[in-house]
């Protein structure tokens, strides 16, 4: 990023490059990622958590439609900030981005958006746990479900103690 923003002309020779491995090999990663889960575990653990991510999910995408109506933003957009924000971070927004062919102007401001609203969950969560007296158990839910990066979630959760 420091040697494009200086040189400008070879931005141009390894954009197609970078854009063509970031998506590609972005996606692979995930897929193999994937495949090294234990479905059992995620099976047993995952149902008790199902029902309030299918909520999660869905307020986050009727939340998404309707405030980027009000700001007037693409439905690409709305989708890649909803996705962002339900399901993965920034993983989730280039996923979904390849799928419904968005511009970088849209992937961008989603990411923007992401990024913010994970910044703010960093400053407040730990707070707010304290303040709604949660157990380490509960925040991890709460974290899990509601911080928009999943790294970040998991290390709220490892240093969140009672």
């Amino acid at each position: 990023m420091i040697i494009v923003n200086f040189m400008k002309s070879i931005d141009k020779d390894f954009k197609s490059g970078t854009t063509f491995a970031g998506k590609k090999f972005l996606n692979l990663g995930i897929i193999l990622t994937g495949a090294t889960l234990n479905f059992t575990k995620v099976l047993g653990i995952g149902a008790k958590a199902l029902p309030m991510l299918l909520i999660n999910i869905c307020v986050a995408f009727a939340a998404a439609y309707l405030i980027g109506k009000k700001l007037s933003l693409s439905s690409n957009t709305s989708t890649l900030v909803a996705s962002g924000t339900s399901i993965c971070g920034g993983t989730a927004i280039a996923t979904i981005a390849s799928i419904i062919k968005a511009k970088e102007s849209e992937i961008a401001y989603a990411m923007a958006a992401i990024f913010l609203f994970d910044l703010f969950a960093a400053l407040s969560y730990p707070y707010l746990a304290d303040i709604l007296n949660l157990t380490t158990n509960q925040f991890g839910f709460l974290a899990g479900a509601a911080i928009n990066d999943t790294s970040s979630s998991c290390i709220y959760s490892y240093y969140y103690k009672k």
